[in-house]
């Protein structure tokens, strides 16, 4: 673990993000030695730093990500950990703060081995997003939604679970963004006032590849309808969904063009010799 670019093995008990959750983080795709999509990641930590006020030397912070380089092909994934800072109590933050920069290195976490053509299992979690405009769209380190809905997962079996917002649209997975499909025409949630704007959504959103409609206010119904559904993750990459389970019943999808277009596309990010 590198703190402010030193090797540590603690961190300071009074940063802030420890005890308010006041900070952004991102979590990077290594292959070999090279981070995957790494200046969207940084560019999103930008806007989160941004948006809550934080005072982030990027400068440092990109010479402490090529300093770790040579570690990079033993693991498979960095975590960017930007806090406010340590120091003081309660909540109003002093005026001037230099942010704490965490840099730690993991494996990838265990994943599905799906054969061509098969998908994974959802559910539809009970609890529900919070929602707060101002904060929706970026990665900030409370992740207690995400951590209650978890609590609900039925069996080690199913992949992941849809959260809602306060009004019952669709909006997004614990760990993942959401897209649909219907009579060939392909759709997103909104994130209006929650959600993560995951990277590999907006590149989605972004490429000549795909015409996607960005949809408020997705139910259920919507889902249900729908032709195919897919997740993607920068991580972990495009994922169909062959089942969506809800209230004890379960509905079935086959895997469609526009997931395996994805997935195609994410196998040419994760691989190309120039990507970032």
């Amino acid at each position: 673990m590198l703190v402010n670019g030193l090797p540590q093995k603690t961190i300071n008990l009074d940063d802030r993000g420890l005890a308010y959750g006041d900070g952004v983080f991102e979590t990077v795709r290594l292959v070999g030695s090279r981070p995957v999509f790494l200046s969207e990641h940084l560019q999103r930590l930008r806007k989160g730093c941004e948006k809550l006020g934080l005072n982030c030397d990027f400068a440092k912070l990109e010479n402490e990500i090529s300093s770790l380089q040579a570690r990079f092909t033993d693991y498979a994934i960095l975590k960017i950990l930007i806090s406010r800072g340590a120091g003081g109590r309660g909540y109003r933050p002093a005026s001037e703060m230099s942010a704490t920069r965490i840099l730690t290195l993991h494996p990838l976490p265990e994943l599905p081995q799906l054969q061509a053509g098969e998908g994974v299992r959802v559910f539809v979690c009970e609890y529900r997003l919070s929602q707060q405009a101002e904060l929706a769209g970026i990665k900030h380190l409370n992740r207690l939604d995400q951590v209650m809905a978890s609590r609900e997962w039925p069996e080690p079996g199913m992949f992941e679970g849809l959260m809602r917002d306060q009004q019952g649209y669709i909006i997004e997975g614990t760990r993942s963004n959401l897209f649909y499909a219907q009579d060939g025409s392909l759709y997103t949630p909104a994130l209006k006032n929650c959600g993560v704007a995951g990277i590999f959504r907006d590149l989605l959103l972004q490429s000549g590849e795909f015409d996607i409609s960005v949809i408020e206010n997705v139910s259920l119904q919507a889902l249900l309808q729908a032709d195919e559904l897919f997740l993607c993750n920068s991580v972990t990459g495009v994922w169909p969904v062959s089942s969506l389970e809800n209230a004890g019943k379960t509905h079935h999808y086959a895997t469609g063009s526009f997931a395996t277009e994805a997935m195609s596309l994410f196998g040419k990010a994760l691989h190309a010799d120039n990507a970032d």
